[in-house]
């Protein structure tokens, strides 16, 4: 049953795993996007004897070896990458570093059989234990009202 603080926990969850890829992606658009950004540049201008100097915004092309150490692009692009690997990966990291073991619960079967009603209904049961042992009966999907 769904109570007020599961729902809650659950719809927090919903969240966080949206904001995980959205916010990866969002970094390294960031981190591509911001890395080309104007400079000013001192300019002099020569008027015969009169010499004007202004600052002119430039945009400067950088390789992206030089680009990589500003971190105002490194830092953005790393955790963009880290949290999309994350992503689509996730399951896998989880699983190496909690790997399956060999008591994990496996399902449990009886000795099945069909048993005819006098009604010509067939119900299908699964025995378990000693034959002498006292009965439990547990019943799934028939309705114990009538």
């Amino acid at each position: 049953m769904l109570t007020p603080i599961s729902l809650l926990f659950c719809l927090i969850l919903g969240f966080i795993s949206l904001a995980v890829p959205v916010l990866g992606f969002a970094l390294t658009y960031i981190a591509l996007r911001g890395s080309n950004r104007p400079v000013r540049v001192r300019r002099n201008r020569v008027y015969g004897r009169r010499t004007e100097t202004d600052e002119v915004p430039v945009r400067t092309a950088t390789r992206w070896p030089d680009r990589l150490r500003n971190p105002e692009v490194s830092l953005p692009l790393i955790a963009g990458l880290c949290l999309m690997v994350f992503t689509l990966l996730g399951r896998h990291l989880v699983r190496l570093a909690f790997p399956s073991g060999t008591d994990e619960p496996a399902a449990l079967r009886g000795t099945p059989s069909d048993i005819m009603r006098p009604d010509g209904t067939r119900i299908h049961v699964e025995t378990f234990g000693p034959s002498e042992a006292p009965a439990l009966v547990l019943t799934h999907g028939w309705s114990t009202d009538n």
